[in-house]
């Protein structure tokens, strides 16, 4: 009888002992060290502005019989035949009573100085309007060569004609080193049953120039 009283007390003395073993925890050596990390975006940002506005007329091909860059007090610079072409307060250029023979020319000058990334960029001119057809437009970048030119009697009955050039690529070094861009519009003097159709028409020309980051999907990318 005692003997197993013995063993009994020695097999719960063990199972104490476990427990004990189980529930202890242990102390350990900690260190960290933290650093900041300061992040800041890239900026694409352009802005464009007109000036250098003159106004010429050209009645046969390469005869100028009339050019004029000098605005009057209101700011209209004038056909020859009476019409003009003004900058308006919108910064948008106004093209008044044109007539077959004359044309201006203008310049673009984009100021990126708030970019500091390379960048891709395009221009692009859009035409919509019924006397679309009667003119001749090309733009040109004057640090690429590239130029855009949309020929006389291009269809705008169905809608807005949009012509680009392509995109260039605009290392961070090179962003001081582009443009300006030179316009000209013109209404070429043509066959009187020509030229009649087009009296009393007007169009909106717009001149678009577009950027986005250096390593953008072009094909994909839409410019707000």
């Amino acid at each position: 009888m005692k003997k197993r009283s013995i063993l009994v007390s020695a097999a719960l003395t063990i199972a104490l002992c476990l427990c004990l073993i189980a529930g202890s925890t242990y102390a350990i050596f900690t260190s960290s060290d933290a650093h900041n990390i300061a992040v800041t975006s890239g900026t694409v940002k352009l802005t464009a502005s007109m000036d250098g506005l003159n106004t010429y007329t050209e009645l046969t091909d390469g005869n100028v019989t009339y050019q004029n860059d000098v605005a009057d007090s209101s700011g209209a610079v004038l056909f020859e035949n009476g019409g003009y072409a003004k900058f308006n307060d919108d910064h948008n250029l106004d093209i008044v009573n044109m007539t077959p023979g004359d044309g201006v020319n203008f310049t673009v000058t984009v100021d990126n100085s708030d970019t500091n990334v390379a960048i891709q960029y395009r221009v692009v001119l859009t035409v919509s309007g019924e006397l679309g057809p009667a003119l001749k437009a090309n733009i040109t970048d004057t640090s690429s060569g590239k130029v855009i030119d949309l020929p006389v009697d291009t269809d705008t009955v169905t809608g807005e004609v949009v012509l680009s050039c392509d995109w260039t690529y605009l290392g961070t070094a090179d962003l001081a080193n582009f443009g300006p861009l030179s316009v000209n519009i013109f209404f070429p003097n043509g066959e009187p049953a020509h030229d009649n159709l087009f009296q009393n028409k007007t169009c909106s020309i717009t001149v678009r120039f577009e950027a986005v980051q250096g390593n953008a999907d072009v094909t994909t990318v839409v410019v707000p």
